[in-house]
């Protein structure tokens, strides 16, 4: 090619470069991302570009109208029905920013998905997507015996989650043959999951501890709850002591509550919130111990115990960071030979329990 014509074509080549330059400005600073949403948060679905007058936006899912803005406004006269009043851009860094993100309100399971956030521009247009998922973390987890189904079963259960999580069982110690438990994952109106999961008892009274654990799917969560049965007996009007110990040492901001239950009545006996340093009281004939408490064990004093008032099953339940510990104790406060039974306890008796009241766990005797 000759030098002439080399020149000629210099100004079409900057030409061409000029244009692509200016083009590639108009594009998103992130051309696709994914965000996870809190199922009933809010959710901001990012896009950015370079201002540059003209500005025409519109975010959409698949072909569903989600927000659209040009001529400096919103233009919602086309958005689907199940986003209105549900969207907004952030107009005061739009045209000075380049922010085209959309805030998504309260979060449903449907918004999930693939947007796409399309933004022309006097220098241009372009197109970038943003991938939604959705989750409803586990928040709580009981688990407990049944006999709903003809015949005794220990229960897992959860609800308000999704996606459905996983479960897994086992015991310790380990049994030898695979447990055959029969589990349920049951979405509601709104497309959260109901988690059953139902394991057949081996036998009363065993040294099994029946351990469910439930993670969800990105592994982020990993929650366990553990079940044992216990039995123990003492004479009447002596100290007993009714153990329940966690694994967990050192704990931080746990929940320990006792209850009991016997063919009479049920009652709760005391609580405490380790982030108060509280305890409430219903029974003011048991006690717990604070240094106990802190280092794992919630082991209940019965101070005074009476045959008829005291023998029961009583259940101490540890609540901490994704685990729970449930422990039944049965309960048989025996009479001397030759000694009546006793007649039912003030103290323990439903009807005749003092109101609740709160006091420091340093003030309880130890």
């Amino acid at each position: 090619m000759m030098d002439w014509e080399r020149r000629m074509l210099m100004p079409f080549k900057l030409l061409f470069f000029w244009i692509f330059w200016v083009l590639k400005g108009t594009q998103c600073e992130i051309p696709s991302v994914m965000v996870t949403c809190g199922f009933s948060q809010d959710c901001v679905l990012p896009c950015r570009f370079r201002p540059a007058g003209d500005e025409v936006i519109h975010w959409k899912k698949d072909s569903l109208h989600v927000h659209s803005y040009y001529h400096q406004a919103d233009q919602l006269s086309n958005q689907d029905l199940q986003y209105n009043g549900r969207t907004a851009l952030f107009k005061d860094q739009l045209l000075t920013l380049g922010n085209a993100s959309l805030l998504l309100r309260h979060i449903k399971v449907q918004d999930k998905g693939r947007y796409q956030c399309s933004i022309s521009t006097q220098m241009g247009s372009n197109e970038s997507s943003v991938i939604v998922k959705v989750e409803a973390p586990v928040r709580s987890l009981d688990i407990e015996f049944t006999s709903m189904s003809g015949f005794e079963e220990v229960i897992c259960s959860s609800r308000g989650i999704y996606p459905a999580p996983h479960i897994r069982w086992f015991t310790e110690p380990a049994l030898l043959e695979p447990l055959k438990p029969t589990t349920r994952k049951t979405p509601d109106g709104q497309g959260l999951y109901s988690v059953d999961s139902r394991l057949k008892k081996l036998n009363i009274f065993s040294n099994y501890i029946y351990i469910c654990a439930v993670n969800s799917l990105d592994g982020k969560q990993n929650w366990t709850a553990s079940l044992k049965e216990q039995a123990i007996a003492g004479p009447e009007g002596q100290e007993l002591a009714i153990p329940c110990v966690t694994p967990s040492k050192n704990l931080k901001n746990f929940i320990l509550k006792w209850s009991f239950r016997s063919r009479e009545k049920s009652s709760d006996i005391l609580s405490y919130d380790s982030r108060s340093d509280t305890v409430l009281k219903q029974w003011q004939d048991a006690q717990v111990t604070k240094d106990s408490l802190l280092s794992g064990d919630g082991t209940l004093l019965l101070l005074n115990p009476k045959s008829t008032a005291h023998t029961g099953t009583y259940t101490c339940r540890y609540s901490v960071f994704e685990t729970v510990l449930v422990i039944h104790t049965a309960v048989n406060i025996t009479t001397p030979a030759g000694k009546p039974t006793s007649p039912k306890n003030k103290q323990g008796g439903k009807d005749e329990e003092p109101a609740g009241e709160s006091l420091q766990l340093n003030r309880l005797e130890e």
